[in-house]
């Protein structure tokens, strides 16, 4: 034997099946047929028909019968890819071109012949000495009617034959048939009946009495659900039972098996443990021992079941339980192609109806003669010339069709009679009664026939001319649609409302096939019309040399005149397709794109006219479409316009609310209500906590924030969450620990809901800031008021204790007075220095103890020793520190003049100070106040003799205020205190 070997592939034959593939490769040139491109169109229509049929074919064509087989020929013959191509059958198959010879010269002399119930042929191997076919032979017309060739087709008829010669057609099929046997009988006796419900009562029959069963049923069942579709129920001699679909019902685990595809067999239903005792009871109820069911599955679905029942227990064998299973399928198989053919005979009654309704018509063109066939509803339409002649037809496309488009319809029509192609086309046809054209689609498909008959081209036809017309409606209304759609897509992308604008315009050109476009709003402060885009074909036409009207920039100012105008006067659409001639004309000026047909459609807004889209220079003119499509794009370009100006309104918001957020000391931030996360959050959260905002952002936010809080405010800060996320606003001072330098700061923050689109709160707002300083001043000023009465008192007791010393030392008032006046004075002008540290003075501390001490009549220069100050002068003290320092001071010296050494005649007083570097560097003052010589002083737990307020100002208020550390002592000999504080960097003396 020769085994083909590919060459190079040519184009033909275009079918997808392997064996096409051969035939494309095959070197044809070097068979007896020569290329295949000297093939006549016949032949090659005959090859196309063998390859792309289903059942087994073979053409042998040619003086010496060349072969050219499809695929399922070679499936049956057992054959190795492309074994035998294009050898003669002579060659290769010596047994039948000796049994075959005489049928193949009555063949090539125009006789078809048909060989029924033949053996099979000799073959490659296997045993198929029981197989029968039918073989037709029929002949393969070429050029001039002539015979080019032999078309043999096989059919399989072992079926019937082998059903018959067991004779199991008529009457009961023997006990001793075997199950292919059986099969076989079963497959021949339901293939002519055409009733679903018919097939599966005679398979349920045939089933039964195979197996000696007392009963059989079949089952069409609705996936798994218990509801039998049909039933079909066979009993011994014709007896009656319970419903078959009752069997079902009665045993879900039954189904449940089915179901999963499982083959119930039940040799006694008494003892089955797959049943349950109340479906064990159901089916004894219905004489039912042993029960065999075997499912069908489609596509995994529970579609069907067979079963078969004895009243007696009896065992299932494999043989059995393989028997009802094929049965099963090939019941459900046979139903299923009778339920398709029943489904096919309807739609094709449809169909004819439909077709008829719709004024469609059926036609068939021979493929080797030309002759056309049309179905009875021509008649009616007397649209197409009476005559049979296809390519008649085709040569009464009128004139002015375009001679390629001719050429082409009538290629097309080539192709599809040669079979290798289908046909859809649509071309205008004379009328044959009054000569006007009139539109015909028609739609075709090759029909290969598999008895050997010349193939067809069978389609429909239809005069679409109305059709094309609404058709064109159609895609206009479409277009205007995808148009819309565009419109909204564009306006996403765009980055200024004149781009939108300009996007907006191209597709109103493309909708109404415009030369150029513009738009425009009306200005009511100005009455004046100022363009918001012109199309870029606009500018393209643009030609204008004048500084008003610059090129890319649209104008404004505009009068609102001319026919423009009138559409926005009116605010009624306009057309003007000669616009030289109407009565609003103002001509265009110099270098204006020339206007030889005008659409002005308004802008509506509220019902106000609002501007207008312009469109011009339409092949042809404008009509009612153009304008009912530009009407309809007008409300999205008005709405994509407005859109995009408040999204950029939005933007610009949004822009200087990021701005202030970065620009403002306070932070503002917003939390996701539910999970607490920020999703806003401002630089000024650096400056206050002490952390990078982009840390902040990072990980469980609402966590890290609260370790920020000092423990003892944290619950207050949760519960201000849970009352915003209530809707409430709330506003709570709280401290943290800020990360960067572990400093104490107070935070105030106002908490407020944010609600979402649907009206709930979808997140909570913050401003927070710090109010540490505030919280420090108002610390101060309580104290300050404090002693401000405190320093009232004490100056009105000073005044008095310094008005009875002198007017007990004077003997006279005009002596008393001016000196009284002059240490009032003095006390002014002290109490006066101290107003002015709110400007920020920076006070030393010498000054301070000097000005405190004048402010009470002491000058310590005019002591006589009395009174030393030792320390270095002009050591500055901290503005924040000096007020509370100050009155440390006072108090000090206050109770010194009333109660202590500057009290007592001969009572002294040291103060001392000097100024150190801590463990940690900073730099503090250590002031050390000593009074001597002072008798009766009280016993240390004695109660205060002034209220105890300056010894609490000392103990308390400058350790938490100042930080500093204190001791106060009243020692036999007098009052002993030391204040240890710290400076500014800058505290040096000067």
């Amino acid at each position: 034997m020769i085994q083909v070997e590919p060459n190079e592939p040519t184009s033909w034959p275009d079918g997808t099946s392997e064996m096409a593939g051969w035939v494309r490769c095959r070197d044809w040139s070097a068979t007896a047929l020569g290329a295949s491109d000297a093939w006549s169109p016949s032949v090659k229509a005959a090859v196309d028909l063998v390859l792309s049929c289903g059942v087994p074919m073979l053409a042998l064509l040619g003086r010496d019968l060349v072969q050219i087989y499809n695929d399922g020929y070679r499936d049956l013959m057992g054959l190795r890819p492309a074994a035998g191509l294009g050898e003669p059958i002579a060659a290769w198959w010596p047994d039948a071109w000796r049994r075959d010879a005489p049928i193949f010269e009555r063949v090539r002399g125009g006789e078809t012949v048909i060989c029924e119930d033949a053996p099979f042929p000799p073959a490659c191997g296997g045993d198929r000495a029981d197989h029968r076919f039918r073989l037709s032979y029929s002949p393969i017309r070429g050029e001039g009617n002539g015979i080019a060739g032999v078309l043999v087709a096989l059919a399989e008829t072992t079926g019937p034959r082998a059903a018959k010669r067991l004779g199991a057609i008529d009457g009961e099929a023997p006990a001793e048939l075997t199950r292919d046997s059986f099969l076989l009988a079963l497959s021949h006796r339901l293939r002519p009946l055409a009733d679903p419900e018919a097939i599966q009562a005679e398979a349920a029959r045939l089933l039964g009495e195979r197996l000696d069963a007392d009963r059989c049923f079949y089952l069409r069942l609705a996936g798994s659900d218990t509801a039998a579709l049909f039933e079909a129920d066979h009993l011994r001699s014709g007896g009656s039972g319970p419903s078959a679909s009752n069997v079902v019902a009665l045993c879900p685990s039954i189904l449940q098996a089915l179901a999963a595809g499982r083959p119930i067999a039940l040799s006694d239903v008494e003892v089955a443990s797959l049943l349950f005792d109340e479906e064990r009871q159901g089916l004894a109820a219905r004489s039912i021992r042993a029960l065999l069911a075997l499912p069908v599955l489609d596509s995994g679905r529970l579609v069907a079941c067979m079963a078969t029942a004895s009243r007696t227990p009896r065992r299932w064998s494999d043989d059995e339980i393989r028997l009802v299973r094929d049965a099963a399928e090939q019941t459900w198989d046979a139903a299923d192609r009778a339920r398709a053919m029943q489904a096919l005979r309807r739609s094709e009654r449809q169909l004819r109806l439909a077709m008829k309704s719709a004024g469609l018509y059926l036609w068939s063109v021979d493929a080797a003669t030309g002759r056309m066939e049309f179905s009875d509803d021509l008649a009616e339409t007397r649209e197409l010339p009476d005559h049979r002649d296809a390519w008649d037809i085709m040569r009464r496309i009128p004139a002015d069709v375009a001679s390629d488009e001719q050429e082409r319809h009538r290629l097309a029509a080539l192709a599809a009679i040669g079979g290798r192609s289908d046909f859809r086309e649509t071309a205008p046809i004379i009328h044959p009664e009054d000569g006007s054209p009139i539109w015909i689609e028609a739609r075709g498909t090759p029909s290969r026939m598999a008895d050997g008959a010349s193939p067809r081209l069978v389609g429909v036809g239809a005069n679409v001319t109305g059709q094309l017309q609404m058709e064109r409606r159609l895609r206009r209304k479409n277009a205007v649609l995808e148009g819309i759609a565009r419109i909204f897509r564009e306006a996403l992308g765009a980055s200024t409302a004149e781009e939108l604008g300009r996007l907006c315009l191209a597709v109103a050109e493309d909708v109404t096939e415009s030369g150029f476009s513009f738009m425009g709003e009306v200005n009511f402060a100005t009455n004046r019309f100022d363009e918001l885009s012109i199309s870029d074909r606009g500018w393209q036409a643009f030609a204008m040399d004048d500084p008003r009207f610059p090129y890319r920039k649209a104008p404004v100012g505009l009068k609102i005149h001319g026919i423009y105008g009138r559409v926005l006067v009116e605010g009624r659409s306009l057309i003007a397709n000669d616009p030289a001639t109407h009565p609003d004309r103002i001509g265009t000026p110099a270098g204006h794109p020339p206007l030889r047909s005008f659409l002005g459609v308004p802008l509506v807004h509220d019902g106000q006219t609002i501007g207008m889209v312009g469109l011009g220079n339409r092949e042809g003119g404008y009509g009612e479409d153009e304008r009912k499509a530009a009407e309809a794009l007008a409300p999205a370009i008005l709405q994509a316009l407005l859109s995009k100006r408040m999204a950029e309104a939005l933007a610009q918001s949004e822009e200087r609310l990021r701005r202030f957020g970065e620009a403002s000391s306070d932070v503002l931030w917003i939390r996701d209500a539910q999970t607490l996360r920020w999703s806003y959050l401002t630089p000024a959260f650096e400056r206050i906590y002490g952390v990078p905002r982009e840390v902040a952002l990072a990980g469980n936010d609402v966590r890290n924030w609260l370790k920020m809080i000092l423990p003892e405010d944290r619950r207050t800060a949760l519960k201000a969450i849970r009352r915003v996320r209530k809707g409430e606003r709330v506003s709570l001072d709280y401290r943290i620990r800020r990360s960067s330098d572990g400093e104490i700061r107070w935070v105030r923050n106002t908490d407020f809901p944010v609600p979402g689109s649907n009206g709930t709160i979808a997140g909570i707002g913050s401003i927070s800031r710090d109010i540490t300083e505030e919280r420090e001043l108002a610390d101060r000023q309580i104290v300050l008021v404090a002693e401000l009465q405190h320093r009232t008192r004490n100056i009105l007791g000073v005044v008095r204790a310094m008005a009875d010393r002198m007017a007990g030392n004077t003997t006279s008032l005009s002596v008393f007075l001016p000196s009284y006046r002059a240490r009032l004075g003095a006390l002014s002008r002290v109490n006066s220095l101290l107003s002015r540290l709110d400007q920020h003075e920076r006070l030393t501390f010498d000054t301070l103890v000097r000005t405190e001490l004048g402010a009470l009549g002491v000058d310590p220069d005019e002591q006589d020793g009395r009174v030393v100050l030792l320390g270095t002068a002009g050591v500055r003290l901290r503005s924040a520190t000096v007020q509370t320092f100050a009155l440390a001071i006072h108090e000090l010296a206050t109770n010194a003049v009333k109660y202590g050494a500057l009290a007592a005649p001969a009572g002294r007083l040291t103060v001392a100070w000097a100024t150190y570097k801590d463990d940690d560097g900073a730099r503090r003052l250590r002031v050390e106040w000593t009074e001597m010589d002072v008798p009766d002083m009280p016993a240390p737990d004695a109660p205060p003799r002034g209220g105890g307020y300056g010894r609490e100002l000392i103990e308390r208020a400058l350790p938490y205020q100042l930080g500093a550390r204190t001791t106060y002592q009243l020692t036999p000999d007098g009052v002993s205190c030391t204040i240890d504080l710290p400076l500014s960097a800058g505290a040096s003396a000067e």
